[in-house]
């Protein structure tokens, strides 16, 4: 014979909790809380980077054009925990005014910047694909691509590892409505402050000044 199963048993909270958690991430799939997540995550990435202090031996600070950050930040939910993750790929023209007058332009770019497999790996790839010998010696150009494959990445990779635990924060910290979790730092109150952080291009404002080329000087 079929007996009631008492209310407190294993298999019914088990259950109860799944259909919990399946409801929170219905509820935040491409809504607005994980929307704000992906604008905050963003501006997070984009104030780690122009705040990171990046120059040559002889001072001369690197400029990036902008701050390209291609890929999506989702809020995943299990057992009734809010679990952020972000898939990244970040662009970075550059520019570097030399006190030579040398102007040395060129990219650089961290291919996979997620936790989707787990935190951040400390060794992560950040590459210089392109120093361009525009406005510089190719002897300039090709002892810059050395300096900045091996120092400015570290300085990079450093800047980044710490801002993955500041966006893992901001998609797990709820917001003063009691929302539940289901919510972002930055859904409402907060937004517009990460929203100025980022750049001119993405707020619609004038593009960035990329400056005068040397010889124009």
């Amino acid at each position: 014979t079929w007996t009631r199963c008492p209310a407190s048993c294993a298999f019914c909270v088990a259950a109860a909790m799944d259909l919990e958690t399946q409801n929170m991430h219905m509820r935040c799939c491409g809504g607005t809380a994980e929307k704000s997540f992906d604008v905050v995550a963003r501006a997070l990435i984009t104030r780690a980077l122009r705040e990171a202090p990046l120059c040559t031996p002889g001072g001369e600070p690197l400029e990036f054009d902008e701050v390209r950050v291609d890929g999506e930040a989702l809020l995943h939910f299990r057992r009734s925990e809010c679990i952020p993750c972000f898939d990244y790929k970040i662009g970075l023209p550059f520019r570097i005014r030399l006190n030579s007058g040398e102007l040395v332009t060129g990219h650089m770019e961290v291919p996979d910047f997620t936790n989707s497999y787990g935190e951040v790996a400390e060794n992560l790839e950040v590459r210089v694909p392109l120093v361009r010998d525009w406005h510089c010696s190719p002897a300039t150009a090709q002892r810059m691509r050395i300096f900045l494959q091996i120092d400015v990445a570290a300085l990079v990779r450093k800047a980044l590892t710490a801002c993955a635990a500041e966006v893992a924060i901001a998609g797990k910290t709820p917001n003063s409505s009691g929302a539940g979790g289901t919510e972002t730092i930055g859904a409402r109150a907060q937004l517009h402050v990460f929203e100025a952080m980022l750049p001119d291009k993405v707020r619609g404002e004038p593009p960035f000044n990329r400056g005068v080329p040397v010889e124009m000087r």
